[in-house]
């Protein structure tokens, strides 16, 4: 599956909500921003030449989460890998991916005091962690639930205040 792109406000237009594809995933796709991107990566190879280093500099490794401080959502699918038809029609089961957004501590391996951070991680990454800290996804799950069945029921209750408003006031 390609890695979809960020959600955001683009570094030259500053449009809010613009998939980010240009310049390390800053800017978004309209043509003026792309040719933004374009000077941006032909400054910094010039200003790479001018240095004298013409090989890339490293990748930073990847981050994993080692500890769950919270939970604080679930979702099924990440809407920014959807696109096109499969907005439209009816996702298939390759299409979900369940994740967490987690409060946790992140770092590159498990003896990195890496960084506490807020991400959406997925499950398949959590399920390597200690049972203490997958039961934080299981008791989030069940408050959730609770939660849920109690503001649904606020607002029936509300809707029901209203129309019996409208039908004494007819009166």
């Amino acid at each position: 599956m390609p890695t979809p792109y960020p959600v955001g406000t683009c570094a030259n237009c500053d449009e809010p909500n613009r998939v980010l594809k240009y310049a390390r995933r800053t800017m978004c796709w309209s043509y003026a921003c792309q040719q933004a991107a374009h000077l941006s990566v032909v400054e910094r190879k010039a200003h790479r030449r001018a240095r004298g280093t013409s090989e890339r500099t490293e990748k930073a490794a990847p981050t994993f989460c080692h500890k769950i401080l919270s939970v604080h959502g679930q979702r099924d699918v990440d809407p920014a890998c959807l696109v096109g038809a499969k907005r439209r029609n009816k996702l298939s089961a390759s299409d979900t991916n369940v994740s967490y957004l987690v409060y946790g501590e992140f770092g590159e391996h498990e003896h990195d005091a890496g960084f506490r951070d807020t991400r959406w991680v997925e499950l398949t990454d959590l399920l390597n962690l200690k049972t203490a800290d997958t039961k934080k996804l299981v008791a989030f799950e069940k408050a959730l639930a609770q939660r849920m069945a109690e503001k649904r029921q606020k607002l029936l209750d509300a809707t029901e205040e209203d129309d019996e408003g409208e039908d004494g006031a007819d009166d």
